[in-house]
């Protein structure tokens, strides 16, 4: 039977792992050895590389099914599968809302506390959502990314051009 003088806790393993030949502690950057020639992010493992190489290549070898749409990472096509299937499995308890990801339902109990962390710097509202917060900062920009390949009309939001689209040229 070993000892428990013996035995290591899994912190106790990665805190030796994180000390270089002369025992002193590696910072954060010296664990990250591989580094993206493009935009000198570092990463601790060649496979995490890989993966944000992607994002500059464009490949997107992993392809839905159901709509053709692709996707640089398999764990994105896998939340992306939930919108064909209709599984919703996280739901708020204080409403009973469903969401289909974690990070959405956690996104929305903000709104029962709330809680509003991100505050726009030109007008000083605040926002549940980062997101939220990047469209409501192109009311000061101006900027209008979404462009109607009909008529050339431009739009700060996504969802506004798709209605503008569907009520323009879907008309029955």
């Amino acid at each position: 039977m070993a000892s428990t003088s013996n035995l290591h806790s899994l912190d106790d393993v990665r805190r030796e792992a994180e000390k270089g030949f002369d025992g002193q502690k590696k910072s954060r950057r010296e664990r990250k050895r591989y580094k993206c020639e493009k935009c000198s992010r570092q990463f601790g493992q060649l496979d995490h590389l890989k993966v944000h190489m992607r994002t500059h290549t464009g490949e997107k070898p992993y392809g839905c099914g159901e709509c053709s749409r692709q996707f640089s990472r398999l764990g994105v096509l896998k939340n992306h599968m939930q919108t064909h299937t209709g599984e919703k499995p996280f739901r708020c308890e204080e409403c009973n809302r469903q969401f289909s990801q974690q990070c959405n339902l956690k996104t929305h109990m903000r709104t029962h506390a709330g809680e509003k962390p991100y505050k726009c710097e030109e007008c000083s509202r605040h926002f549940v959502a980062l997101g939220a917060l990047k469209i409501h900062i192109r009311t000061h920009t101006g900027e209008k990314p979404y462009n109607c390949e009909e008529c050339s009309r431009q739009f700060r939001q996504l969802g506004v051009l798709k209605r503008h689209i569907h009520l323009t040229y879907f008309v029955v």
